[in-house]
């Protein structure tokens, strides 16, 4: 049977094709010490996120910690050599990929936010939510949260992913990213995060890079922020 045409991300420069499996990647010889660094830059993060969320929004404290936040994704991603900028040339499909990935999500959270306005468990949760994302410059949370947003792929897409390694990366990488983000203590914002973290993480299976996973964070972000009705 004949195989897609292999191609290197420039992410990872490892070769890649499309619908390649995770497993079927190299186990990199330094395994362990990724496994360290990533659990250390889990747990950081963890402690960032639930000061995050709990700080007044817009106050000095929360962008520091905010950028704070951002600085260990990046750190972590640096630290095993896993950054390079994103190959926007040749990959016109996954950029394409994210794009509508991100307005389709955009337009499900719409309707589920108005379903979810509804339900007694959730209708606190989101209008916390949303009332934090009115606080403060519009300008300064949308900069801070698509740092984020590019911070988390670069961590949770690839650092992790290649850190577990094997069948598991990708549930297991999804379920890290839900229980980070549950540490908020929000209930809508961690509902958010497991299907997004599936969203996410399928274009990365699917690609085989983190072009579309980006494109798409930064699409679905920017509509949360500046589109989704108040």
């Amino acid at each position: 049977m004949s195989q897609p045409p292999s191609r290197v991300d420039s992410s990872t420069d490892l070769p890649v094709t499309r619908g390649w499996s995770l497993a079927d990647r190299p186990v990199p010889p330094d395994q362990y010490r990724r496994r360290i660094v990533a659990t250390v830059a889990v747990v950081a993060g963890a402690a960032l996120v639930g000061a995050t969320l709990r700080l007044p929004r817009g106050g000095l404290g929360f962008y520091i910690a905010g950028y704070a936040l951002a600085a260990v994704w990046v750190v972590a991603a640096i630290v095993l050599g896993d950054v390079h900028r994103p190959s926007w040339s040749g990959r016109r499909f996954d950029v394409a990929l994210g794009i509508v990935a991100g307005v389709v999500a955009f337009g499900v959270f719409v309707v589920a936010a108005e379903i979810g306005r509804k339900i007694s468990v959730l209708a606190g949760p989101i209008e916390n939510l949303l009332s934090k994302a009115d606080t403060g410059s519009v300008i300064a949370v949308l900069a801070l949260a698509l740092i984020n947003g590019v911070a988390e792929e670069l961590f949770f897409r690839g650092v992790l992913v290649e850190a577990i390694g094997g069948r598991r990366a990708a549930v297991l990488s999804v379920v890290i990213y839900v229980a980070v983000t549950a540490v908020a203590g929000n209930t809508a914002l961690t509902l958010a995060a497991l299907v997004m973290g599936v969203v996410w993480t399928a274009e990365r299976v699917y690609t085989g890079g983190r072009t579309a996973p980006i494109t798409t964070h930064i699409v679905w972000s920017t509509l949360m922020i500046l589109a989704l009705p108040r």
